[in-house]
């Protein structure tokens, strides 16, 4: 007998490789974390204060004792990079991957950690059995929405309380007809096809009357995208959107996400890229709506020095305190801009064949050195505020 585990395990065992006694030195790793991304905490406090436990002698009424004792619960996202500058032929190679930090009950959480689980019962359905497709001819018709063409190979199943029945395929007009469980309240019918967003639409079969559908399937298409930074710089009025636009440095990469914004017919879909310096990505995207998120990262060494600051402490004295300094470099980012805005991508846009992001960013770099202070990186906080303030500035180009 042969256990399905073992094929799995056999599976996961052919794409390991061997690591003992190799020398890695020319790999440089490093973990990045930018206060904006989403973090989860929870500590267990009755409400939004936490207050300690109070307890003291009738006896000694001079003696207290104050006993602070909370447990809280973190998770955040941390991103991994793995460089080889030497790699292909000294072009360079990043591998770059999220990792999810977690503490619970104050500790961290080992890697032997199992969750619980709970036993699988079989259970077997006759909506799937075809001695049951008892309605009348049903014909659903496919169509790919761009070029409002017949579409082919589509398959198409029907789903109910959470099961999915494979039904058939649309041929090369773009047509199945078949016949479908009937009296199913509740159930839907899925197009789907590679390369396509799939769609889901109510669906109920009739055991006497024929029925017909007709759905549009938006297809993917492989775009090039670019970032370009438009930029906040420090005036004598303080920081300032002044709209002129730079192109990444040599050293500074963006992260470029788009998630779609799908109807309930629709399936969810999201996109990713990643573009640095002048270079252009690839992303593949349907027409629709999008939240567009960026993130950048700036590897050139820029520094923040030290400084000494004066502060009153009562009515007629002051002391002196030290503002530490902070350096960014290959190691240690500055996250140097950002983007988060809601866009509209129609099928004209995809017609094109390149699109232009531009991503506010804020120009610590440009900043002499002796007006540099810790209350200029407040400014890569406001990535969001300055996406909506300037939205219509911020738009993507299609060339």
């Amino acid at each position: 007998t042969f256990h399905p585990y073992e094929l799995k395990q056999r599976l996961y065992d052919s794409m390991i490789i061997p690591l003992a006694d190799s020398n890695y030195n020319q790999l440089d790793i490093s973990f990045a974390y930018l206060d904006f991304w989403p973090i989860y905490f929870d500590i267990d406090c009755d409400g939004e204060i936490c207050e300690p436990e109070s307890a003291s002698s009738n006896l000694l009424s001079f003696i207290g004792i104050q006993r602070y004792n909370f447990v809280y619960d973190v998770s955040y996202p941390v991103m991994v990079e793995i460089s080889d500058s030497s790699a292909l032929d000294g072009r360079g190679y990043k591998f770059i991957f999220f990792l999810e930090s977690n503490v619970r009950n104050n500790k961290e959480l080992k890697t032997d950690f199992r969750p619980l689980e709970t036993a699988s019962v079989a259970q077997t359905s006759l909506l799937c059995s075809t001695e049951n497709r008892n309605s009348a001819d049903v014909t659903i018709k496919a169509l790919d929405s761009l070029e409002t063409s017949p579409l082919g190979d589509v398959s198409i199943t029907m789903n109910i309380a959470g099961e999915s029945c494979y039904i058939g395929k649309t041929d090369a007009e773009g047509i199945l007809r078949a016949k479908f469980p009937s009296g199913a309240v509740g159930s839907t019918v899925t197009l789907l096809k590679r390369d396509y967003i799939s769609r889901t639409m109510p669906f109920d079969a009739h055991p006497t009357r024929e029925l017909s559908l007709e759905a549009s399937l938006d297809p993917l298409k492989e775009k090039k995208i670019q970032v370009r930074k438009k930029l906040i710089e420090k005036t004598s009025n303080g920081w300032t959107f002044t709209n002129r636009i730079v192109e990444l440095g040599q050293n500074e990469e963006a992260f470029v996400t788009l998630r779609r914004l799908s109807t309930l017919e629709e399936e969810d879909f999201d996109s990713a890229a990643a573009v640095e310096g002048t270079a252009k990505g690839d992303i593949r995207l349907a027409p629709g709506q999008y939240e567009v998120g960026i993130t950048m990262l700036q590897r050139d060494a820029i520094s923040i020095p030290q400084k000494k600051i004066r502060k009153k402490t009562g009515l007629f004295s002051e002391q002196e305190f030290t503002m530490p300094g902070v350096e960014f470099g290959e190691s240690n980012p500055y996250p140097s801009g950002g983007l988060r805005l809601n866009i509209t991508i129609t099928e004209e846009d995809l017609k094109k064949d390149t699109i232009t992001f531009f991503a506010v960013s804020p120009a610590l770099q440009d900043v002499p050195l002796s007006q540099r202070s810790l209350e200029d990186l407040q400014q890569s906080s406001r990535i969001e505020e300055y996406s909506k303030a300037f939205a219509p500035l911020l738009r993507p180009t299609f060339q």
